[in-house]
């Protein structure tokens, strides 16, 4: 079964998890950045809400204030309409810094609200899915290369050893073809060792009885030659026909015969011409 190549597989994980970390520490500087800016806005609110109800305090102090020599110089300070006044106006505080309160408590949700939105966690989670993704169909790309690969190199070895398989047989025709042909050849030689065989001994024969060689073996060599030659029918070169007869078979020639009163002298070699 083919499988990524390790090396493949390792600059693969290697890529995306430098990416994952450089997007990852991206959004982490980003978050820290906003995280910084929301808390420094969340302690200017305080602040600014701290001073607003100062502001209110000092107003109402002197509010309740003029209220009194008011009604000292009209001699109401003791009545009944100086204590109103004073309930009314510390009533007055109390709905004025209540509602800075509720202002400053609205501000800091609004804030905090912001900072979770900043620092959501599924931010990170949705960089980590998205770089695997990426790094899944790589790998896949990756495999099914490999897969391509491991294709065409068993295409490649089913064609090597076809190309051995068809040599192997031309190797074998070939030898069954030589063998053949050797079987041939010997068959030839044994058949001129046979023939040569016989006539040899109805030379000998002639020599014994007669001075002149019976009706049809008065042969020149030329005729002997034509004879060997036309009779070999396996197709092999004059050169190799004439090495088979150069076993030094004795051959004459009729007028050598008749001289010497047989085949017994003069004799030629076939291997000499």
């Amino acid at each position: 079964m083919a499988t990524i190549p390790v090396d493949v597989q390792q600059r693969i994980n290697e890529m995306y998890n430098k990416q994952r970390e450089t997007q990852l520490g991206k959004l982490r500087s980003e978050q820290q950045k906003q995280t910084n800016a929301i808390n420094t806005q969340k302690t200017q609110t305080g602040q600014q809400y701290y001073d607003k109800r100062n502001q209110a305090d000092v107003a109402n102090f002197q509010s309740r204030k003029a209220l009194q020599e008011m009604m000292a110089a009209s001699g109401l300070a003791r009545s009944g309409e100086n204590i109103s006044g004073q309930v009314a106006l510390q009533a007055s505080r109390q709905n004025t810094l209540g509602g800075l309160n509720r202002d400053e408590q609205g501000a800091i949700h609004a804030l905090n609200t912001r900072l979770n939105e900043v620092n959501d966690p599924s931010k990170q989670n949705n960089i980590v899915s998205a770089i695997e993704s990426q790094r899944s169909a790589a790998l896949a790309e990756a495999l099914e290369r490999a897969i391509e690969r491991q294709r065409q190199q068993e295409q490649f070895q089913a064609q090597l050893e076809a190309e051995r398989l068809a040599r192997e047989e031309q190797k074998r025709q070939f030898e069954a073809r030589l063998a053949w042909e050797k079987e041939q050849y010997n068959r030839s030689l044994a058949a001129k060792a046979s023939k040569s065989g016989g006539s040899s001994s109805r030379r000998s024969t002639s020599s014994g009885s007669t001075s002149k060689a019976p009706a049809g073996q008065d042969k020149s060599l030329g005729q002997l030659l034509e004879e060997f030659r036309g009779s070999d029918q396996s197709g092999l070169p004059i050169l190799q026909k004439r090495s088979v007869v150069s076993s030094r078979v004795p051959l004459q020639t009729a007028a050598e015969g008749a001289s010497s009163g047989g085949f017994g002298g003069g004799r030629r070699w076939l291997s000499e011409y």
